[in-house]
């Protein structure tokens, strides 16, 4: 049976919150997201937009060189920081802080 996850992160530089959907809560289908938005978007607008996330730490993101590392290049392109232990609500928080 499918399961229906959002991929809850924030992104620093353009103030954005992004949640993606996707069906099974892996690490390698986190990769695949952020690897098509890579292609996608191209390399250099993906690192303007993702230089840093700010995410869950949920097991599904348990390969952050994964989502860092340029797999044509080996160019660390990104940062992902987690928020603490059951403290998923730091990504709303962190940056109403940040606007103070």
């Amino acid at each position: 049976m499918a399961e229906n996850v959002c991929l809850p992160s924030y992104l620093y530089n353009i103030t954005l919150y992004l949640f993606i959907f996707y069906l099974i809560k892996k690490a390698r289908y986190v990769t695949e997201v952020f690897n098509h938005l890579k292609e996608t978007l191209g390399i250099n607008e993906f690192k303007r937009l993702f230089e840093v996330i700010l995410t869950n730490n949920g097991t599904e993101f348990s390969d952050p060189e994964s989502i860092e590392i340029d797999m044509n290049t080996g160019e660390k392109v990104c940062s992902l920081f987690y928020c603490d232990p059951n403290c998923s609500w730091q990504i709303i928080l962190t940056p109403l802080l940040d606007c103070l």
